[in-house]
């Protein structure tokens, strides 16, 4: 987070004292203006980096324990918060690090958030109590600032004015004004677009921005009106504002990354990427507003570390990573390289990467190798390490791999040959007609789920492709996604947003005046801004400079289609110099042709300055002209992105002007298939929201062409066209779901998978195809393909076609995992650049949930565990699953006799709380653990519940029986029942089975199993295990555990009954309905 001071004042200081960068800065700044210092979460080893934003050029200025934050404050020192309850002082001018909270006393922990306040102390926000707190930055001393209220889990943190602080609440949505004298608190985000997990925070001026965690989105507060800025590729977490306004993000791909940082302008467009090197989950980010000078003697030359000589056979690969060390301060970048005379083939990278794989011409031979590092200091100094690398003549083949097909003529495989030791392998599964690949095993156990497996020959290895014949579970609901683009030349959308300026505008008695303003037109044609102006007034000429407010409209010209007339008010003058006094105002009138010509006009009006005079303007011409160039052309874009099932459509539209401006808008409308007429309706949200359009579309010939006819209203001006050709159109649509493989119900992460064969199609009638590229996103991440003219003959898709009119193909998309649905999008970018997106919702016919879309499953996993001091264990397995994806808060409740736990879910979730494993993101959370009761009860009552950040609940109440108290039996559904095929009604589930006896007299006795009419007995005895089968069975004198698959039901709600009488004659009774 910036310090307090902002960078307009940082700009007059700059401009009194002159420039502060002389030209060996290399060498003479620990960090320059400008710079990006990030706080690396996790991914960048925990990490404190700066950026050069010009170069991407990184330097690690320090390592931390999980930093979450940082400040750089004027006296050159940069505060790091860390997420276990510590601040650090790193000092930029030696590179020293000192700890700020040093006192065992301190009351911090799970710290998120760091800023400096407008006289130099420190404000940090702690998750522990949802609190802000004051730090003393020279004595450590911890002071209260607000806590609980409306902050739930304060994140982000940043200096809103002298007596604020703006904090970010990410489980309430909301960022908080905090009022530094007294702590009271306000909600900032009021009206407009939701906020959405905000996370890192910024202020510019009079905007506050921030990040939505869930939904990835940049957002900007102003007057309490929420609106999105600009969508981002990853989740944001910390933000920074550079000098100019623009905002640099950090960006998560989640636990395993992606990491990143994006530089994204006030008006939403994308100006730079940094990602790779010491980038890792940036949830503090902070851009300098000034140089630090350091410390620095003389330019030390890197150390490399000593290399070890190396053996090795031809065609066997030598890699490893050269580590360097630069003792220096401020950090330098180190670059590798070989030195003239390394063999052919050997190569390094910039850092330090060394791969060589010797050919069969190169043994045997010895060959000696350089290895130099040089740093970017004053002057540029180098060291070296030299090793030996010997190659051995190697006479043929060292390994064998051989590859099979299970079931025998299910598929094909390739690449199983004789390999040199440490040849790079390549083996391929190919399914057969009627098959799905599986995965790769060896000896039985897994070794890779990809089609395509490679490793490093190092062994004999006989390796088995497994395919199987998938069910088809599709339940065909007639649903199409649709995508579509529209480039719309007349009639136009003028944005007459931006900075102008209007020089030498005359007066009366030679007065002149230049004005500088900013203009902001709304989606309904209003106009806002401000600016400043200059005056020369009186004789001899004086001076005198006013600000102003703007406010005006936009509309279109009636009698000239394609014009639009701009009126504005220039009023509430006020002077900027002391006790002067300023009034009046202008009015102009001006009309836009295109943004090539600029606006053109009149204007009249009076401004007068108290002991200087007064400036007339009777009616004068007026030609303000934008600061910045004006786009291109005029030209604005529509697309679409929907589902039809051929009576209704819904979706989303976005239309994005010359400028790069866009509007959201919702899609609905009605569809006639015996005319192929839709008719369609876009409601405005966000920005545009009281915005909204009416139309048709029409679908033409054999392709799906919809020519729109469109009316309505954007920026003030009246939008009418009939007929308007595509420029592109995707169709998506689900051709069959197929359950590949079922879930192993022994264990806990184990998933159901499925492939979702998708027909998908494309239609360029401006023939911009083959060009561009094909961006396919869905629960399995994100791939890009270049749509080049070979891309059908490479054979990985399916019934694939391309020329210049049209794509398609057919595709088969795992899925996987207990959702009710899944979504895939295609994003195909044509040549030219224009694109069209379609979403296909994919539905799990498998998986009910109930309506508020979160559903919870807790079962036994293991027999009840019986520790020495009488202690019972519950062994269970927890799953959440949540169509909203709002698991990225909330909370998880165990409530049992004895108390009850509540843990927060998001962020470090699985990291905080000592589970046996742990999986959790927004879609989905899984634990699994052992609970453990004690006490006389002959059972015990444990509850679950899961909470989301939408307040939906989902409960889930497990009675324990007490093993040693008397003979106890309990059986539990494992997952839903299935339809038993060619025989439904009836239905077959899994279940588990415990029988516990304190009395050790399960050596005899028998069990009764009854299902409706059906009976069976079983006697206990050694052979109980080969009796029942299943796919677990433990038994002894005091347990019988068992787990099958086979319970078959006339019908769901039969309950299951299990009696079982001991050897002593004891009986006990369990029933499970099955459902």
């Amino acid at each position: 987070m910036k310090t307090f001071l902002p960078w307009s004042a940082w700009l007059v200081l700059i401009t009194a004292f002159g420039s502060v960068r002389p030209a060996c800065h290399a060498a003479m700044y620990a960090v320059e203006a400008g710079d990006i210092l990030i706080a690396n979460f996790r991914g960048g080893g925990g990490t404190v980096v700066r950026i050069n934003p010009v170069t991407g050029i990184q330097y690690t200025l320090g390592t931390f324990l999980a930093p979450t934050d940082l400040v750089l404050a004027p006296s050159g020192k940069l505060y790091i918060s860390e997420w276990v309850g510590t601040i650090k002082c790193l000092n930029l001018a030696d590179g020293s690090i000192s700890i700020v909270n040093s006192s065992p006393a301190t009351t911090l922990s799970q710290l998120w958030g760091l800023t400096m306040g407008p006289t130099g102390e420190l404000f940090t926000t702690s998750g522990s109590g949802h609190r802000v707190l004051k730090v003393d930055p020279d004595t450590g001393t911890e002071t209260l600032v607000s806590a609980g209220n409306e902050l739930l889990l304060p994140t982000g943190i940043e200096v809103l004015d002298a007596g604020h602080l703006a904090v970010a609440s990410l489980l309430n949505n909301k960022v908080i004004s905090v009022a530094l004298a007294d702590g009271s608190q306000a909600v900032l985000s009021q009206t407009g677009a939701s906020l959405d997990q905000p996370w890192g925070v910024a202020v510019f001026g009079a905007d506050v921005y921030v990040g939505a965690h869930d939904s990835k989105f940049l957002q900007r507060i102003t007057g309490g009106a929420v609106s999105t800025v600009a969508a981002l590729a990853g989740t944001p977490f910390g933000i920074g504002a550079d000098a100019s306004g623009a905002l640099v993000v950090g960006l998560s791909g989640g636990v395993n990354g992606p990491y990143g940082l994006a530089r994204v302008s006030p008006q939403g467009a994308t100006l730079s990427t940094y990602t790779g090197g010491s980038i890792g989950e940036a949830t503090g980010v902070e851009v300098a507003a000034f140089s630090v000078a350091a410390d620095a003697g003389p330019n030390l030359p890197p150390q490399v570390a000593p290399i070890a000589d190396r053996t090795i056979n031809e065609g066997a690969l030598l890699a490893f990573t050269a580590i360097a060390i630069d003792s220096g301060w401020p950090p330098q970048n180190v670059v590798f390289s070989l030195r003239a005379g390394a063999p052919a083939g050997a190569a390094i990278t910039a850092d330090g990467r060394f791969t060589w794989t010797p050919t069969v011409f190169q043994g045997p031979g010895v060959y000696d190798i350089t290895v130099d590092a040089t740093d970017d200091g004053v002057p540029p100094l180098a060291g070296s390490a030299t090793f030996t690398v010997t190659v051995n003549d190697v006479a043929g083949p060292d390994y064998t791999i051989a590859t099979s097909v299970s079931p025998s003529g299910a598929g094909s495989t390739t690449g199983g040959g004789s390999y040199f030791s440490g040849a790079s392998v390549t083996v391929a599964a190919v399914p057969g007609a009627g098959y799905l690949f599986v995965d790769w095993t060896e000896g039985g156990v897994p070794v890779s789920v990809s089609p395509s497996y490679t490793f490093i020959a190092a062994a004999n290895r006989t390796l088995t492709a497994n395919f199987t014949e998938p069910i088809s579970v599709h339940v065909p609901s007639g649903e199409t996604a649709f995508g579509e683009c529209f480039r719309v030349t007349g009639p136009q959308l003028l944005d007459v947003s931006g900075g102008y300026m209007a020089t030498m505008l005359e007066g009366n008695a030679g007065s002149l005046a230049d004005m500088q303003f900013t203009l902001a037109l709304d989606a309904k044609g209003t106009i806002a801004g401000s600016g400043t102006a200059m005056l020369a007034l009186g004789t001899p000429s004086e001076l005198g400079l006013l600000a102003f407010d703007v406010a005006g409209k936009a509309a279109s010209l009636r009698k000239s289609q394609g014009t639009v007339r701009v009126t504005l008010a220039f009023k509430r003058f006020r002077c900027i110099e002391p006790l002067r006094r300023c009034s009046g105002s202008l009015a102009a009138v001006l009309e836009l042709t295109n943004r090539g010509e600029g606006l053109i006009g009149t204007i009249k009006g009076a401004v007068s300055v108290s002991g200087l005079g007064k400036l007339v303007v009777p009616v004068g011409p007026f030609m303000p002209a934008l600061e910045a160039p004006p786009p291109a052309n005029d030209d604005w874009v529509l697309a679409t992105n929907g589902v039809c099932d051929g009576r209704k459509e819904y979706g989303t539209a976005t239309i994005t002007l010359a400028n790069g401006r866009t509007f959201d808008f919702t899609l609905s409308g009605a569809y006639s298939a015996a005319r192929r007429t839709a008719s369609r309706r876009l409601k405005g949200t966000g920005t545009a929201r009281g915005i909204s359009f009416a139309g048709t579309a029409v679908d033409t010939g054999a392709e799906p062409l919809p020519y729109l006819s469109l009316k309505g209203k954007l920026l003030g001006q009246t939008v009418v066209f009939t007929g308007l050709a595509p420029r592109l159109v995707t169709r998506a649509e689900l051709s069959d779901i197929l359950r590949v493989h079922d879930a192993d119900i022994t264990e806990c992460e184990s998933e159901t998978g499925y492939s979702a064969v998708i027909d998908y199609r494309a239609v360029s009638p401006s023939g911009t195809l083959p060009g561009g590229s094909l961006r396919l996103t869905g629960p399995e991440g994100t791939e890009t393909a270049l749509i080049e003219e070979d891309l059908c003959a490479e054979g990985e898709l399916e019934a694939c076609e391309l020329d210049a009119h049209a794509f398609g193909f057919r595709l088969a998309y795992p899925l996987h995992g207990p959702y009710a649905g899944w979504k895939v999008t295609f994003m195909l970018a044509d040549a030219e650049g224009f694109a069209a997106s379609a979403t296909l919702p994919v539905d799990n016919p498998e998986v009910a949930t109930p309506k508020n879309g979160l559903k919870l499953e807790v079962r036994q996993t293991a027999p009840l565990v019986v520790e020495p001091d009488g202690a019972v264990g519950f062994p269970f397995c927890l799953t959440a699953v949540d169509d909203n994806h709002a698991l990225s808060g909330g909370s998880l409740m165990i409530k049992g006799p004895y108390g009850t736990a509540v843990l927060p879910l998001g962020g470090p979730f699985c990291a905080a709380d000592p589970f046996l494993s742990c999986d959790a993101d927004a879609g989905m959370l899984r634990v699994a653990d052992t609970y453990y009761l004690h006490g006389p009860q002959t059972a015990w009552a444990v509850t679950f519940v899961v909470v989301n950040e939408l307040g939906a609940r989902a409960a889930l109440k497990v009675l324990v029986p007490n093993p040693l108290k008397r003979l106890t039996v309990r059986a539990a559904q494992i997952g839903i029942a299935e339809p038993v095929p060619g025989a439904e009604p009836a239905v077959r589930c899994a279940f588990s089975l415990e029988i516990r006896d304190p009395d050790a007299a399960l050596a005899g006795g028998t069990i009764t199993r009854t299902i409706g009419r059906d009976r069976a007995d079983v006697t206990i005895g050694n052979d109980l295990c080969a009796q029942l089968g299943g796919l677990q069975c433990t038994r002894d004198d005091g347990l019988i555990w068992l787990v099958k698959d086979d319970a078959v039901a006339a019908k769901r709600g039969v309950p299951l009954k299990v009696t079982v009488v001991n050897a002593l004659g004891k009986r006990a009774t369990a029933t499970m309905v099955v459902r």
